[in-house]
């Protein structure tokens, strides 16, 4: 939904209910704050380093392999810096996948950190509170994620050891103020004005922790399945808005006018990635680790 505006499929302004919406997910330490708390938890301080570095080199094959497809199918430049992502504007081919390459960065950290997870935790708030950005190297070339991103991925890793049943009631009250600077930010009340506050809606989607896992366990197949091809959702989403809205401009170009594409198109093109991952699970399960990021295995 974020991705619909700024791809070819839509020409027109969204309504204002549909920019509530965005602004309420596209929150750079928002949604996004959620995605990395949850990856640095699932992956946490005490595991072993060479599942750490299979971990990366896992993330590392599809990141690649899409970035090079997406370079071949929109005429884009075959640069290093286009298909790994590490040039001065830190943008792969593949736009999305700069939080794929995010995650190799930070997994690599973790690896090579520990224990010590807890340090990089303390400088990371320090330097997002402050409003401050790691160094750059030389080029102006982007390696390091941002420190935001970084401290909510390594607190998430930090807390490792806590079960999950505390976790997820943790996040439900930690969510609830989230929920009231956001609805400042809705508001367009400048609440994120401050660097330090600006952390505080990163906490938003947490509130939706306990629920979510309850629903996760009653229908766990069909959650299975959706949480199996969330990657390779993620890594065709930016093509699939482009060549959808190529035909739909050549077929029925009103339909870029309306609002409710921003709300049909994603679960539209989540559920023809389902079925293309089913398709390779059957079929091509060879595939599977090279585009989608999983193991061979069938569905549970």
């Amino acid at each position: 939904m974020c991705h619909v505006p700024s791809s070819p499929f839509a020409e027109a302004e969204p309504g204002c209910a549909v920019q509530w919406v965005r602004r309420f997910f596209y929150n750079p330490v928002g949604a996004l704050a959620l995605f990395f708390f949850l990856s640095g938890y699932f992956t946490p301080w005490y595991t072993p380093a060479r599942k750490l570095l299979l971990r990366s080199l896992g993330l590392f094959i599809p990141y690649v392999v899409w970035n090079t497809v997406f370079i071949v199918g929109v005429h884009d430049e075959l640069t290093v810096s286009r298909i790994y992502g590490i040039g001065a504007d830190g943008l792969c081919a593949d736009y999305p996948l700069w939080f794929v390459r995010d995650l190799i960065v930070m997994t690599l950290m973790l690896a090579l950190l520990g224990r010590g997870v807890w340090v990089l935790t303390v400088i990371s708030f320090i330097f997002a509170a402050a409003g401050l950005c790691w160094p750059t190297f030389p080029g102006g070339w982007i390696l390091l994620p941002t420190p935001s991103n970084v401290f909510f991925f390594a607190f998430g890793a930090s807390l490792g050891r806590v079960s999950r049943n505390t976790m997820a009631r943790a996040m439900c009250w930690v969510g609830g103020v989230g929920c009231v600077f956001g609805v400042l930010s809705i508001a367009d009340l400048r609440v994120s004005g401050n660097p330090l506050l600006a952390l505080i809606p990163g906490c938003i989607p947490m509130a939706c922790a306990l629920p979510v896992a309850r629903v996760a366990e009653r229908y766990r197949g069909w959650v299975g399945l959706l949480g199996r091809s969330s990657f390779l959702c993620y890594c065709v989403h930016a093509g699939a808005l482009i060549v959808i809205g190529w035909g739909v401009k050549c077929v029925y170009p009103p339909l870029l006018e309306a609002d409710i594409v921003y709300a049909v198109l994603p679960v539209v093109i989540y559920a023809l990635c389902c079925m293309g991952f089913l398709f390779m699970q059957r079929y091509t399960p060879v595939l599977l680790p090279i585009l989608a990021h999983e193991r061979c295995g069938k569905l549970r």
